[in-house]
């Protein structure tokens, strides 16, 4: 199973969170979301879902 980034290109860095306003997700998680296995980004699209609410 492939999972696609979820970027949205609508990139921005909420100064209060540290989450992308965009994908919701943290600069290291951005930086590193090439190097993770579909196990590691599975669980941060979990996380993603929790943060965007």
């Amino acid at each position: 199973m492939k999972v696609d980034s979820p970027c949205i290109s609508k990139c921005q860095i909420d100064e209060n969170t540290s989450y992308c306003l965009g994908c919701f997700r943290t600069m290291e998680e951005i930086s590193c979301w090439t190097s993770y296995d579909d196990k590691e980004k599975m669980k941060i699209i979990k996380l993603i879902s929790k943060r965007k609410k």
